[in-house]
């Protein structure tokens, strides 16, 4: 089955390439920082050591294939204890994420847990 854009009489390969161009165009000229809550990336501790996971959420999930395609920072909450591990692993830097494929880094902003709380829970 082949999706059409009516509009334009384009095939769905004919507008993955038309947004792979117009990514390219933009991302070249003007860095991407991306800001959501949940990350790309779920750190979870295994035996003291934090492991990583592809992160989940529908922001994530929507991104997920420009995480493959380009160079770009995404800034998220360290929400678990292996997210605030490597935060403060990082000393505050962008890191390189593990996934396999991701050609992003990762940044996280490290909230006390009484204000998250407070904020997304009351």
């Amino acid at each position: 089955m082949r999706l059409v854009n009516e509009s334009q009489g384009l095939g769905q390969d004919d507008c993955s390439e038309n947004l792979n161009d117009l990514c390219d165009r933009i991302f070249s000229g003007r860095p991407l920082i991306l800001v959501s809550n949940r990350g790309p990336v779920e750190h979870q501790v295994t035996n003291g050591t934090p492991e990583a996971r592809r992160g989940s959420g529908s922001v994530v999930t929507s991104f997920a294939r420009l995480t493959q395609a380009f160079e770009f920072t995404w800034v998220s909450s360290a929400m678990s204890e292996g997210d605030r591990a490597i935060s403060r692993n990082g000393t505050g830097q962008s890191i390189k994420s593990p996934i396999p494929g991701h050609r992003i880094k990762l940044r996280y902003v490290t909230t006390p847990r009484r204000a998250y709380h407070k904020y997304y829970n009351v």
